[in-house]
């Protein structure tokens, strides 16, 4: 097998390892299933639509809901 996706997939890992513990940390829920069961991992909700495919792509980076990005990215705006 091919060494750079041996290492591009070892880092995927890691990166999903990592995902999987600050969801539990920071809201006690998994990110896989929340990603699974197309669940907010901040709130809970579940998630049915999107009103843009800019919300929908980071839904599946951080498996939050449009309202919980909408906060959470308002308050970085915020600190800037």
């Amino acid at each position: 097998m091919n060494t750079k996706f041996n290492s591009v997939k070892k880092v995927s890992f890691k990166v999903n390892n990592i995902k999987e513990d600050l969801a539990m940390l920071m809201f006690n829920r998994s990110f896989t299933l929340a990603q699974a069961g197309k669940q907010c991992v901040v709130c809970g909700n579940r998630v049915e639509f999107f009103s843009c495919d800019r919300s929908a792509r980071e839904f599946n980076i951080s498996s939050m809901c449009e309202p919980c990005q909408n906060e959470v990215f308002e308050s970085m705006e915020d600190e800037a």
